[in-house]
């Protein structure tokens, strides 16, 4: 929703954020901020199994974002997971 400005200039109104969203919207930027600092610990000169295990540290960081996120879109109605279709069937693996 778009609203007139002082100067005339419009404005794009924020939507509400429901508290849970706020509250995973805060977690993701602090995880961002805790993958941005092993992402250091990886440029560092770590060697052999250091740094692949901290390299796993951030793509387990990653996903961790990514699913709060997916909290927010469920929470919201935007996503729908696939185990969500009562229609679905599993698969036949031919035995």
């Amino acid at each position: 929703m778009a609203e007139e400005g002082s100067a005339g200039a419009v404005q794009e109104v924020p939507a509400q954020v429901s508290p849970l969203e706020a509250q995973c919207n805060t977690m993701r930027g602090e995880l961002l901020t805790i993958e941005q600092r092993v992402r250091r610990l990886v440029g560092d000169p770590l060697h052999g199994e250091a740094a692949a295990q901290a390299m796993l540290a951030v793509r387990h960081l990653e996903d961790a974002r990514m699913r709060i996120g997916k909290v927010i879109q469920h929470t919201a109605g935007l996503g729908v997971s696939c185990w969500d279709d009562k229609s679905r069937k599993p698969a036949d693996d031919g035995r």
